[in-house]
């Protein structure tokens, strides 16, 4: 059995993980750091596995993780650019989020390539594979609920409001307003980016395929992105379960 932990900024997925097929996902808030009692409860039935596999952009949760896999005995894949069997085309690969390259390598996996990946999360990245297979660089922006923090905090008097997909663009008053360009300009923002991002990834008269994945992929507005093909929440766990089978028998 291989347990796949998916530590966030936000939020922390566990799940039983058969090849690529996602079991039993388990979600706890990433919280302020990983106390004794947090780790004991995120990794409750971990003696039972055979390997995990994690990804984290937190490093307090990678250490404690590292920690609590040694102290079981229990091979450990950490997902690190290094580890992941995927060429990659920037400039510096080893300081690409090891989240975006495993959204990447399972795309590629289960996708095909050429393919763009859009991850919604506290921050949003829409990443591309290219016909050959290998991680071609990308975009981040702020996803909405950082967004809508951002402009809380940033400003004197506007509120934080649910985030939920507006019926139109011209605001009647200030919380329309907010949703409005937040979400609007989200989904907007996206698009376009996917345009673009095609336009240079694969030649003309070609396409890529877009995978949609992340928490925030099964809500309502994330509907309103243009030109999608596949709606893949649980991608980045899925890529794990493929990726601790790969590097099963390989001394890390």
């Amino acid at each position: 059995m291989i347990i796949g932990i998916d530590v966030g900024n936000t939020a922390i997925k566990v799940a039983r993980v058969d090849a690529s097929r996602v079991l039993d996902v388990r979600r706890s808030a990433t919280g302020s750091g990983p106390g004794a009692d947090s780790v004991a409860a995120l990794l409750a039935g971990l003696s039972a596995a055979d390997r995990v596999a994690l990804v984290s952009v937190v490093p307090e949760w990678t250490t404690a993780i590292r920690r609590a896999a040694a102290d079981r005995g229990v091979p450990l894949t950490v997902a690190e650019a290094g580890v992941i069997p995927m060429p990659n085309r920037l400039a510096e690969p080893e300081r690409v989020g090891a989240d975006r390259l495993v959204a990447a390598f399972a795309a590629r996996e289960l996708h095909g390539s050429p393919v763009i990946v859009v991850d919604l999360g506290t921050a949003t990245t829409v990443d591309g594979v290219d016909s050959d297979g290998a991680f071609a660089g990308g975009a981040i922006l702020p996803g909405p609920e950082l967004s809508g923090r951002a402009l809380s905090r940033g400003t004197a008097q506007l509120p934080v409001i649910r985030m939920d997909m507006p019926g139109r663009a011209l605001g009647r008053d200030t919380a329309e307003a907010i949703a409005s360009g937040v979400i609007l300009g989200q989904v907007e923002a996206i698009s376009g980016l996917i345009r673009r991002i095609a336009a240079e990834l694969v030649p003309a008269r070609q396409s890529a395929r877009v995978v949609l994945t992340g928490g925030g992929s099964m809500a309502p507005w994330a509907k309103a992105i243009r030109g999608v093909d596949v709606v893949d929440p649980d991608l980045v766990l899925r890529g794990l379960g493929l990726l601790a089978d790969r590097m099963a028998g390989v001394a890390l």
